[in-house]
């Protein structure tokens, strides 16, 4: 699992995510398999995207996905 996405159809490229359920397309390479980005949730609403700061490293950071299943 590279991501929160899951792929529903690999012809067609359809993904969907498992935290907040929305669906998309995902980009296919023209020599097949997806794009790195295609595997992050484009929902600007879904708590995967949310950044949250890190006091020990002193930076943000992105959640971990799995924790949110």
């Amino acid at each position: 699992m590279r991501g929160p996405m899951k792929l529903i159809n690999s012809n067609s490229g359809e993904m969907e995510c498992r935290i907040c359920g929305s669906q998309y397309w995902a980009c296919i390479r023209p020599g097949g398999g997806y794009h790195p980005c295609s595997w992050q949730c484009p929902n600007g609403k879904c708590s995967t995207n949310r950044r949250q700061w890190y006091a020990a490293r002193q930076r943000f950071v992105k959640p971990n996905w799995r924790a949110l299943l």
